[in-house]
């Protein structure tokens, strides 16, 4: 379980960003998550993840059971990150933390944004600024699904923000299920 939701300074679209961190016994060595939850498609659709955990973090718990696999603490489970710092970017977008559109869309008497970029960029700034993610020696970036995508789309952005402050530190991305073929 990892424990101390973390919100940025900077509300961003209504509610803050948020993430989860787990201080390991190597904390020079993080595992930072993005995390998936597909995508928002219509405005129908973005109008029902506002309202979830999916589009806000008006509900986030304080605390947050993120099971197995890449979260593991057991040696046994995940050999090769099982005391680093692990870190859970809550999603809070449905656009693979990339939206940075400024307009704010008024749908059936809701404001509807598209701010995930933005979202990402609050969490990178608080972890460096805060939580000492510039003293890194390794890091793995990844996610799953639309979180595995944002992978993709990020990972330069979290190696040369830790390259600025660390430049021998290791950086690589890890993305998990998330490149999508565009087919019926």
């Amino acid at each position: 379980s990892v424990t101390g939701v973390q919100t940025c300074a900077l509300p961003i679209y209504g509610t803050y960003p948020a993430y989860y961190i787990a201080e390991g016994a190597e904390t020079d060595k993080w595992y930072l998550h993005h995390q998936g939850g597909g995508w928002c498609e219509s405005l129908e659709d973005c109008l029902g993840r506002s309202k979830t955990d999916l589009g806000s973090s008006k509900n986030y718990p304080d605390s947050q059971d993120l099971g197995g696999g890449y979260f593991s603490s057991d040696p046994n489970e995940n050999p090769m990150m099982w005391n680093w710092t692990k870190v859970f970017l809550r999603y809070c977008d449905g656009g693979s933390f990339s939206g940075m559109n400024m307009t704010v869309e008024n749908f059936e008497d809701t404001s509807l944004y598209w701010r995930g970029g933005y979202v990402r960029e609050a969490i990178e700034k608080d972890l460096f600024e805060n939580q000492g993610l510039g003293k890194v020696t390794d890091l793995v970036v990844s996610g799953c699904s639309a979180g595995g995508l944002a992978t993709y789309l990020h990972t330069d952005q979290w190696c040369d923000a830790l390259h600025e402050q660390n430049p021998s530190g290791k950086c690589v991305g890890l993305p998990d299920s998330g490149f999508f073929l565009d087919y019926q």
